[in-house]
Order: structure tokens, then C-alpha cells, then sequence
């Protein structure tokens, strides 16, 4: 397969996964530089030059400081090194999956690779691991919890088979303790093991000690061939699987959706937030308008905030008059020197004395008394 050229694009754009795993065999052979083929290390010379194609062929990079790496032309400060790879004749364990590859032998029988669990735990297992929202913890607990029981299941239910614990020994070294018992009553299996080295004993009495000790080892190449049956067993399941993988990514993809629009509503609604509170905090209100009685058919308009400040015990008036029918609020007064002018009683009598014109005062444009409203807002506008 042919590595494709990488072209760097302008637009951004969201990784929707991120997959982990091993490479695959055409894999590794694309990123390798040479093909080690050699079980020797130097050279039988006096110069201790590394053999062609060995382990460490210069085209890998170099290990000294006088030598410059073959494929790169790099020292040895400045070459990060480059791969080279062996082919395999038989599986080996890899050193990152043995403690996964353990879990799996422990919970699958050993004989015809079905999980070691009853109809009813594989049910209720089953639908639970179908469930598209389970997070990682959730999936880590009952990965726990399923292999705890196959532990201490004895039988398959599907052959019957004999299991023991599967346990590591030595350095990447499995053994299936099959025969192990400490039972009263010895299972025919282990017996009909036992009786099978009779002849052996016979001409070396010193085996006889060693045969309860004997179990089974699980190499690289059964391992391999327990692990190529499962799937076989699982092929059924295999469209369900794939329908729920297609719903679980609607469910993530509308998650992020709604993820996305909350965020912008509490950004909008922290906006709204920091306006309210501005608005709260300015000095200066809406201007309320009121009647000018030192000329006659006009208003002008009065804020709320006074311009001289108030004095200490003075008090307010919050007062309402009636002036053809409507309701008249004048804000809060402060009775002190300044405030003082015409009686209430006269400023009643004043508005008595109004014609129906009402004029602007700044255009001096005029308006009759029922177009109060239009005058109002004619008032906004040209003071703004």
C-alpha cells in the first residue's frame, strides 16, 4: 500500500476519534527502513564493525560519536532513528497485552473458548455492556465483576470442560493449573491425568512426586488458537454491535450539539446580566415631564436625579394631581429653599388657565390636548 502524501489544509476542523492500537504487520514494513535478517551483533574483526541488516545496522542510526547514520547522513545528537523489522516464524506474547491476554484466558474455557458465565449472567451482562451512554469506570467495574465470576466457575456450561485458574509463571510465561486439587473428591479428569504418566513412574520413581505439580502451559501458539475461536461466537452479535456503535455516535454528536447551544445561552444570558447591572448603576433615569409653569403651553423634562444634593431632615413630597382627567406624578420634591415657589393650590389653578395647545420646547412645534401622547414621544425624539 502506497503512503499518501500529506497535505496541510487552511481550514480547521474537530477530530471527531482518536484510535489506539497495534500496527498491523504491512504497517511496520512501510515504516521500516531495512529488514533484519541477521542474528549477530558485530562482525568477527578486530573493529567490532555491526553486521548488515543485524539489530544495530547503521541504517537504524548510529550508537557512536565518530559515525554518521546511514539513512539520515545524521550524527548522533541529531538522528531520532529509524525502524527496521524481523519477521516472526511463530506468535510471541507482547509485553503491553500480557495482562490482558491473562484476564481473557481466565475468563474463557479453555477448551472450546466460550465465556465461563451461565445463561442468565451473560443476559444481564450482555445488556448492560449494550448500553450506548456506560461511561469508562462503568465499563472498567463490570469488566471486573464478569472476570471475578468466570474465576470461580469450574465447568464450562456449554462442553463441561474442566477449568482452573490461569495464572502467570515466570517471564512471559502462562499456566493453566487444570489439574490442581484440593478437593476431597479428585474429579475423574485429574485422575485419568495422573494415571497416564503409571508407565513413566515405573522406570523413574522420582517423577512420581512431581506429577501433582504438573499443569498445563499456555504458550503463544494455543493462546493464538483460543483467541481465533471466540470470534466465531460472536459473529451474531455482530450487526447489533454495529447499530448500536451508529446510535451511540447520534447520541455523542447531539450531546455536543447541546453542549454547544447551552454554552451560548449562558454567554447570552451573562450579557444580559452585565447589562441589567449596568443599568442598575447609571446615575441618570428616564426623564419624567412635567408641566412648566413659568411659560405657558410648555413641558420640560426633569430626571430623577437632582442636582443639588439633599439636606439632612428635609422632607418629600410624592404628590399626584388630576389635570383633565389624567394623572399628573411631579417626582420627589425636597422642601427646602430652593423648591419653594407657588402653593399646590395655585399651580392648580395655573393648568386651569392652559389652553388646549401644547408646544414643544425646543421646535415649538404645536399639538392640540387629546394628541398629549403624540407629543410625548415627539419629545423623545428631539431631545435625543
Amino acid at each position: 500500500m502506497v503512503k499518501e502524501q500529506f497535505r496541510e489544509a487552511d481550514l480547521a476542523r474537530r477530530i471527531s476519534h482518536v484510535c489506539f492500537g497495534m500496527m498491523s504487520d504491512e504497517e511496520m514494513r512501510q515504516q521500516s527502513h531495512i529488514h533484519v535478517v541477521s542474528k549477530n551483533l558485530y562482525n568477527q574483526d578486530s573493529r567490532q564493525v555491526p553486521v548488515p541488516y543485524g539489530v544495530l545496522d547503521n541504517h537504524m542510526g548510529t550508537s557512536t560519536k565518530d559515525k554518521s547514520c546511514e539513512t539520515c547522513g545524521k550524527n548522533l545528537a541529531d538522528c531520532v532513528g529509524h525502524y527496521g523489522y524481523v519477521d516472526l516464524e511463530l506468535p510471541v506474547f507482547h509485553v503491553g497485552y500480557f495482562k490482558s491476554i491473562i484476564h481473557v484466558l481466565q475468563c474463557i474455557c479453555k477448551s472450546c473458548s466460550r465465556v465461563l458465565l451461565g445463561k442468565d449472567d451473560r443476559k444481564t451482562f450482555s445488556d448492560t455492556l449494550r448500553r450506548p451512554n456506560l461511561s469508562y469506570l462503568q465499563r472498567k467495574g463490570l469488566k471486573k465483576k464478569i472476570n471475578e465470576k468466570c474465576r470461580k466457575v469450574s465447568y464450562c456450561s456449554h462442553c463441561g470442560a474442566l477449568n482452573g485458574p490461569v495464572k502467570k509463571c515466570g517471564l512471559l510465561k502462562i499456566v493453566h493449573e487444570r489439574y490442581k486439587s484440593t478437593k476431597k473428591v479428585v474429579d475423574p479428569v485429574v485422575t485419568d491425568f495422573q494415571s497416564s504418566f503409571q508407565s513413566a513412574v515405573e522406570h523413574n520413581k522420582e517423577i512420581e512426586g512431581l506429577i501433582p505439580r504438573a499443569q498445563e502451559n499456555l504458550n503463544p501458539m494455543v493462546a493464538l488458537h483460543m483467541f481465533s475461536r471466540i470470534p466465531h461466537q460472536l459473529q451474531a452479535y455482530k450487526e447489533d454491535f454495529e447499530e448500536e456503535r451508529r446510535d451511540r455516535e447520534r447520541m455523542q454528536a447531539r450531546q455536543e450539539s447541546v453542549e454547544e447551544e447551552l454554552a451560548t445561552s449562558k454567554a447570552t444570558v451573562r450579557q444580559l446580566e452585565a447589562q441589567l447591572h449596568r443599568e442598575k448603576n447609571q446615575k441618570q433615569f428616564p426623564p419624567v415631564y412635567h408641566v412648566q409653569y413659568d411659560q405657558q403651553n410648555a413641558l420640560r423634562a426633569r430626571s430623577a436625579n437632582r442636582h443639588t444634593p439633599y439636606a439632612v431632615g428635609n422632607r418629600f413630597n410624592y404628590g399626584f394631581d388630576v389635570v383633565d382627567g389624567d394623572i399628573v406624578a411631579d417626582g420627589p420634591s425636597e422642601n427646602n429653599d430652593e423648591d419653594k415657589g407657588e402653593t399646590r393650590e395655585e399651580r392648580r389653578r395655573s393648568r386651569r388657565r392652559e389652553t388646549d395647545i401644547l408646544q414643544c420646547p425646543k421646535c415649538k412645534r404645536e399639538y392640540t390636548k387629546d394628541r398629549h401622547n403624540e407629543l410625548l414621544e415627539h419629545i423623545d425624539l428631539c431631545y435625543d
